[in-house]
């Protein structure tokens, strides 16, 4: 679950903040709680392509299911991300991130790479498909994979 408040401040400037809750029980995370508040400059801000550079602090607090190795609990997160949006036609969006989380406890770094394509259904629904990766590097620490591959399609509704 993600919920994020975004707010122009003008054509090449923006702030957020969110919130995610996750569980993954393949990557041995129980429960994940990042409360984050970001900044970011749009590099490119054109009709058709967008850059995004972002740059933030948050805290996250991580639960792991049945490996008591692995470094539960809350610790600060520097978040930094890149995004690249191609509005190929009105219907249709694709779109490409990259985002790090940097902790401040030893074996917590996590990066997500994402693509994904928008097809416009109605004004305010769409389809989504969407390939992401996740690293977390606390499941090095047991020897265990690193990395969650997920194809996902999705309906997204949006006001």
């Amino acid at each position: 679950i993600s919920n994020t408040l975004a707010y122009d401040l003008n054509k090449y400037f923006v702030v957020f903040g969110g919130h995610e809750n996750a569980r993954d029980i393949s990557m041995e995370v129980y429960n994940k709680n990042t409360y984050f508040v970001v900044g970011g400059l749009r590099a490119i801000n054109s009709k058709s392509h967008r850059v995004n550079l972002f740059l933030g602090y948050g805290n996250e607090d991580i639960s792991f299911g049945s490996m008591p190795l692995l470094p539960s609990g809350a610790t600060d997160i520097v978040y930094s991300e890149v995004t690249y949006r191609w509005l190929i036609n009105k219907g249709i969006t694709f779109k490409t991130s990259y985002r790090y989380f940097k902790s401040k406890i030893d074996y917590r770094d996590s990066s997500k790479f994402n693509v994904s394509l928008n097809m416009a259904v109605t004004k305010n629904v769409s389809i989504v498909l969407n390939y992401e990766d996740e690293y977390l590097e606390a499941i090095e620490v047991v020897d265990a994979f690193t990395h969650d591959k997920t194809f996902v399609t999705q309906l997204k509704f949006s006001y």
